[in-house]
């Protein structure tokens, strides 16, 4: 019997979370294997936590204050799961619907042999692909690093077969206990870059990361919101919001450069920040011409 720990994090968006939750409980699930799933529920305050006890009361739900946000409240859950020393963890969005077949995938690809020398088989992650409900088209999954700077990241499109990739977006990604054994869990970020750079550092390590077939689940990509009288009123905006803690907070994308580009993640952590000051100053300058 394989066993498989999910760790979810949730805040405030009770609607998604249980449509989240009420696809996973119709997975077709893999011969011998049984979940348990982990939800951090970060003070959300429309009721989330008591609709999931209503309707999924086998859900272990850990309670936040509302300060943790994803990576965080990512880790607590990873450390409670660890806890009970599973065989497997699934990093699940609360806003990502899995397709039925969707663990069947994940495991298949894992099982499969790898078709290069490094065939070393549970050591290796396995991303599973989104699609956007509206466009049908790749929302979120694995990613391709082309060049030095460890932002500029390139869309994994899944295939009929495993794809290799250099890192990904965690909304379903498969890993196995002997992955965790050797990497841990996400380092604590603030919010974002968790999951990019556990991939970047299991790549580092030697662990492959393969997409795996088709899209597996739903995940819609955020549309744009209208600009605000306040989000005009000063050239700063686009550097403030650049710096935000859902951005590219200075702490946390200098660790983030430095660690995955050495020196020259300096000069990619300085240029992030320049250009959102000169961004805001021309937006400012040409509003007022």
């Amino acid at each position: 019997m394989k066993r498989l720990a999910i760790l979810v994090t949730s805040h405030n968006r009770k609607a998604l979370t249980l449509h989240c939750l009420r696809a996973l409980a119709s997975q077709e699930l893999p011969p011998g294997l049984r979940f348990q799933v982990y939800l951090l529920d970060d003070g959300s305050n429309d009721g989330t936590a008591q609709a999931i006890n209503r309707e999924f009361p086998d859900v272990h739900i850990l309670h936040g204050t509302g300060t943790l946000f994803w990576c965080r409240g990512m880790r607590r859950a990873w450390r409670a799961a660890a806890g009970e020393d599973p065989d497997f963890y699934l990093l699940l969005n609360d806003d990502t619907f899995m397709f039925p077949q969707a663990l069947q995938t994940l495991f298949a690809t894992w099982s499969h042999p790898l078709p290069w020398p490094q065939n070393d088989l549970p050591h290796k992650i396995i991303v599973g692909t989104c699609e956007d409900p509206e466009t049908r088209q790749r929302s979120y999954g694995g990613q391709l690093r082309p060049g030095l700077h460890p932002g500029r990241l390139i869309p994994v499109i899944p295939s009929s077969g495993p794809v290799s990739c250099d890192t990904f977006e965690s909304n379903l990604v498969l890993i196995p206990r002997c992955v965790y054994v050797r990497l841990g869990m996400l380092d604590d970020f603030a919010h974002a870059m968790a999951d990019t750079d556990y991939g970047l550092r299991a790549k580092r390590a030697g662990i492959p990361i393969l997409v795996a077939p088709g899209y597996l689940a739903e995940c819609a990509i955020p549309r744009n919101v209208p600009e605000t009288f306040a989000d005009r009123k000063t050239f700063f905006y686009e550097l403030q919001d650049r710096m935000s803690r859902k951005a590219l907070p200075p702490g946390d994308w200098l660790r983030f450069c430095w660690r995955h580009a050495g020196p020259c993640g300096l000069a990619f952590w300085g240029w992030t920040y320049l250009s959102a000051l000169a961004k805001g100053v021309a937006r400012t300058l040409s509003r007022q011409s």
